[in-house]
């Protein structure tokens, strides 16, 4: 039997995941690495364990785009929401920050022009 090494989210979850502090319905779609998603680390109280799950998520690919920007737009930690902000490479996904105002909105904008 082969391992299972990732998760494919495919619809809304039914029931509230806690996400720094507060209870949130996820309904982000994409392929995830399983350890991050079965820990849920990039859920957790802790905003160093988000922060490792960040740099996790960060380095497995397209796949995790998505959470990656929901984390730098909505994550209570300044420091896992820049560093979120520091794995996206899809413009599409960055423009949305560095048009709002926002303490990430400069890490944004910087990491526009350098994907660029």
């Amino acid at each position: 039997m082969d391992e299972i090494t990732s998760v494919k989210l495919l619809s809304h979850c039914s029931q509230p995941h806690k996400f720094a502090g507060n209870h949130y319905f996820m309904s982000i779609q994409g392929e995830y690495p399983i350890d991050d998603f079965v820990s849920g680390r990039w859920a957790d109280d802790e905003p160093a364990i988000r922060l490792q799950a960040v740099h996790s998520l960060g380095k497995s690919g397209p796949q995790s785009q998505p959470l990656l920007a929901r984390l730098a737009m909505e994550d209570d930690d300044a420091e896992v929401r820049a560093a979120a902000v520091s794995y996206l490479n899809e413009p599409d996904l960055l423009h949305p920050l560095r048009e709002q105002p926002s303490p990430i909105q400069e890490a944004a904008i910087l990491q526009y022009h350098k994907i660029l």
